[in-house]
């Protein structure tokens, strides 16, 4: 792997998140390999900084599917530094749901793939049940991306579609 940076939020002794924060960059990982990495919360909180705690990913791990009852499953893919939650589809919209707080702070991108069943398949993205504006979707005829926005704090995102019958 190249280029690797560790991301982190910083928490006080109440387990209040303070700072998120990034390391240096490590400019190349090789498999089982260790390396060490710094990062610092900003000055301003640095006595406040209690522990860390970081988000991670496995780049072996199995496809992401979803079970949609009756032994079918949609393979689906979702990557973030978010915590998600509530995950489910919902048939009688064909949607699927969650909730998303960001762990920037500030916001940032939910990106949610999905397989293309065919050019005419059309998906919308609600953020607290209104349709966003500016929807960033992107079809290659094998797979539907979207990055999501997620304001700071925690919001409820829909995405109608996904089987195409909506």
């Amino acid at each position: 792997m190249h280029n690797i940076s560790v991301y982190a939020s910083v928490h006080n002794k109440n387990g209040t998140q303070i700072d998120s924060i990034k390391s240096n960059i490590i400019p190349i990982l090789m498999p089982g390999e260790v390396k060490p990495f710094s990062a610092r919360p900003d000055y301003a909180v640095l006595k406040d900084a209690n522990y860390f705690s970081c988000a991670g990913f496995d780049p072996n791990a199995p496809p992401n599917t979803l079970d949609l009852g009756n032994g079918k499953f949609l393979t689906y893919g979702l990557e973030s530094v978010a915590k998600i939650s509530n995950f489910s589809y919902d048939k009688s919209t064909d949607s699927i749901s969650f909730i998303a707080d960001h762990y920037n702070p500030l916001g940032g991108i939910v990106t949610f793939r999905i397989p293309q069943l065919n050019n005419n398949q059309n998906i919308t993205i609600y953020l607290d049940n209104l349709g966003l504006k500016d929807q960033q979707i992107t079809k290659n005829g094998k797979t539907i991306v979207t990055n999501i926005f997620i304001p700071p704090n925690e919001h409820t995102v829909r995405i109608s579609g996904i089987l195409n019958r909506s």
